[in-house]
């Protein structure tokens, strides 16, 4: 004990006191205000490195502290003159201080908290006693916990693929590591998918590293073994003897070395209990090797890392199912219809919702124009697109049997009251002919039209929402449009925008609208920018947009249309024979008589079958037409038309889903029948429905249409009334 005396102090320790300071487990020391080193416990001589307090003495304060490498608890390198015992010594405040002391030659890394007391020796000297406890264990693992807390955290912060992997390099550098990469196992390939490193120009060369040196599957050691096996990797140091060991030739040695790997961990990501990639993490010159401890923790964090990576992953897979889905359910372009220009933008909810919004919207060719139509179904997900497929679809069916808006959605809203649980729909639904507009609506926001300088306006009267009341309504209201009208479709999404409490509402929407440009393009472009710069976090809820302005042109039916004879028949004159004349395809010469009169060519263009009835008013438009749409082939590809309108027209339309099949007899039975069907559709020839019977009867496996109607209950009368009211 006497060695541990400062020479000269003139007994300023008795040997008692130095045998219970050599006791205790904290290191104690006496130092004066320059740092001279006057007294130092055993605890203390050990964690110095020195055998006595000669020795310590001999080497100066300064040798023996640039032994370590010291930090604050924040990383942030400290000077000798900054500990508190120099500090207490100059008069300054000197708070208990947490160090991180990293051995710089054994990489050895120790929390120690530092405390320190002035005192004024038997001769006078005013020296500061510092108490260093050691409390690595603990800090350890509050620093692991508080990591692993704030780990889950950020990995649950994101449902992106990439950024996940690229959050985890980031968060086990610096914290874990000096240098951190995964790799992924993907089709039966190693890729390295993420990497991070303490200084973000080595980044760049830890790629080119690992492009130049791949790992293998078939390697004993490394990213390749820990994939293959399964079990993770501890390298507590690396010595030049492993580096020379596991390089492929002389320049990967010296890149190796180059890189100053102290110690090295890798742990595998593991799923379920399958391993999908590796996490490596590695310790340089700047901190301390990996220990036991450190290795169970890159195991834990590894653990937590995986999970959320495979999430993602998954996630982003059924995403992009998702997203082929969403644009399966919108028209993959609008038409281009002469006199006017049509615009559309769909933007789906904010990231965190459902994958799949229930907006739709479609532009389709109807009688003399075009039909626009928008709306929003209830829910997300798959039963929404599903609802909407089933609403879009039909609507179109609809349409191109010239039925009006209001028709529409009468027949959509008994569609939808058909099904087996409540499924609601808004929709407005323009119908378009010349340069006139119809307009309808089932409980969606009214159409905005913008007339010149005027101010813009709602357009047309509120109807019920569609799969709720059987007996609902659904006022129609036209307009003659003139050129450089604008109408304007929208769904809530828009009005429903916030920010904070505020919604962005209809006032902001008009406003919008009056200052935009004319031009749909333009217009949509200036709403979005609004939108996005109202709502700072994104929107709730998707946005469909469906603008369209008049530029005054003549408004045709689109060339998607099938060319077709249009016909006026007289009640005098109907027979098989003129059927087959006036409803087939147009003919090499037009026909003649008093049965029919052939409009323009322009005009053939729009099929329109018409059935002078008491009132001379068409009874059913496009019979023909549709049944042609729907074959563009072989007649008997007529039979989907019944997955197309489930149920919907059946016993209205003459049981349409059951006898579209018919049309598979081809060739002359089958034009033949098509025709008989129309005629009875037109409700003028019911005999000739009989005459189809005894057509079809000589095709074997077909069925009785006259049987079908009395097995669905459906009466002749009923049958011939084709319109749908």
């Amino acid at each position: 004990m006497e060695g541990r005396r400062q020479p000269g102090s003139g007994g300023l320790w008795g040997a008692s006191i130095e045998r219970i300071l050599d006791a205790l487990a904290e290191a104690v020391t006496v130092t004066e205000v320059d740092g001279r080193l006057l007294f130092a416990n055993a605890a203390a001589l050990e964690r110095m490195g020195v055998k006595s307090l000669q020795e310590a003495i001999a080497a100066g304060p300064d040798e023996v502290l640039a032994r370590f490498d010291l930090r604050d608890e924040e990383g942030r390198p400290l000077r000798p003159d900054e500990l508190p015992g120099r500090r207490l010594l100059r008069g300054e405040p000197a708070p208990a201080m947490l160090l991180r002391m990293i051995d710089r030659a054994s990489g050895r890394a120790r929390w120690t908290l530092v405390k320190a007391t002035a005192l004024q020796a038997d001769d006078g000297r005013q020296v500061a006693v510092n108490v260093l406890e050691d409390i690595t264990e603990t800090k350890e693992q509050e620093l692991r916990e508080r990591f692993l807390a704030h780990a889950g955290e950020v990995l649950a912060s994101s449902l992106d693929y990439e950024e996940t992997l690229t959050q985890v390099t980031r968060l086990a550098v610096p914290d874990l590591a000096d240098w951190c990469s995964i790799e992924l196992l993907q089709d039966g390939e190693i890729q390295q998918v993420a990497v991070a490193h303490v200084d973000p120009e080595r980044v760049t060369f830890a790629r080119e590293l690992r492009r130049r040196f791949p790992p293998r599957l078939e390697d004993r050691f490394g990213v390749g073994a820990v994939l293959r096996t399964g079990r993770g990797e501890h390298h507590p140091s690396i010595p030049d003897e492993l580096l020379v060991q596991r390089a492929a030739d002389p320049e990967h040695l010296r890149i190796l070395r180059e890189v100053q790997m102290r110690s090295a961990m890798i742990a595998p990501l593991r799923v379920r209990g399958r391993v999908i990639g590796a996490i490596s993490f590695v310790a340089t010159d700047l901190a301390g090797a990996y220990d036991e401890e450190d290795f169970a923790f890159a195991q834990a964090f590894a653990s937590r890392a995986a999970v959320a990576v495979e999430n993602a992953r998954l996630y982003c897979e059924r995403s992009e199912t998702a997203e082929m889905l969403q644009r399966s359910l919108l028209p993959s372009g609008l038409p281009e219809v002469p006199g006017w220009t049509l615009a559309s933008r769909y933007q789906p909810a904010a990231a965190g919702g459902e994958l799949i919004g229930g907006d739709f919207f479609d532009v389709f060719p109807a009688t003399g124009g075009f039909v626009a139509m928008l709306g929003d179904v209830t829910g997300k997900g798959i039963a929404a697109a599903a609802l909407t497929a089933l609403t879009r679809h039909s609507a179109r069916a609809a349409a191109l049997l010239g039925l009006s808006p209001a028709q529409i959605l009468a027949l959509l809203n008994r569609l939808l009251l058909s099904q087996g649980e409540l499924s609601l729909v808004t929709a407005v639904v323009a119908q378009v002919q010349g340069t006139s507009v119809t307009v309808a609506s089932g409980g969606h926001p009214l159409p905005l039209l913008r007339r010149g300088e005027g101010a813009p306006a709602e357009l047309g009267r509120a109807g019920v929402l569609l799969g709720f009341d059987p007996d609902g309504e659904w006022p129609e209201v036209s307009l003659a449009l003139e050129p450089g009208d604008t109408l304007l479709l929208y769904t809530d999404g828009v009005i429903d925008t916030r920010r904070g409490a505020e919604r962005f509402g209809e006032r902001r929407l008009l406003d919008a609208l009056a200052h935009s440009p004319a031009e749909p393009h333009g217009l949509l472009e200036e709403l979005q920018a609004r939108l996005r710069s109202f709502a700072s976090g994104g929107t709730r809820d998707d946005v469909a947009l469906l603008a369209a302005r008049c530029s005054g042109g003549p408004s045709v039916a689109l060339q998607a249309h099938r060319p077709m004879a249009r016909v006026l028949a007289d009640d005098q004159h109907r027979g098989a024979g003129a059927a087959d004349q006036l409803l087939g395809e147009v003919p090499e010469q037009q026909p003649t008589g008093a049965t029919a009169a052939v409009m323009s060519a322009d005009d053939q263009i729009d099929a329109v079958l018409v059935g002078v009835g008491e009132q001379r008013r068409p009874r059913i438009l496009g019979v023909d037409d549709l049944l042609a749409r729907l074959d563009p082939g072989p007649v008997g590809a007529v039979g989907d038309l019944a997955k197309a309108l489930p149920q919907v027209l059946a016993g209205r339309l003459l049981g349409l889903p059951a006898i579209a099949g018919r049309l598979g007899a081809g060739g002359r039975m089958g034009d033949r029948y098509r025709h008989q069907l129309a005629l009875a559709a037109a409700g003028q020839v019911d005999g000739h429905l009989e005459g189809a019977q005894r057509h079809l009867r000589a095709v074997p496996g077909e069925h009785d249409p006259l049987e079908h109607q009395r097995s669905t209950g459906i009466s002749t009368s009923a049958t011939t009334s084709a319109a749908i009211t």
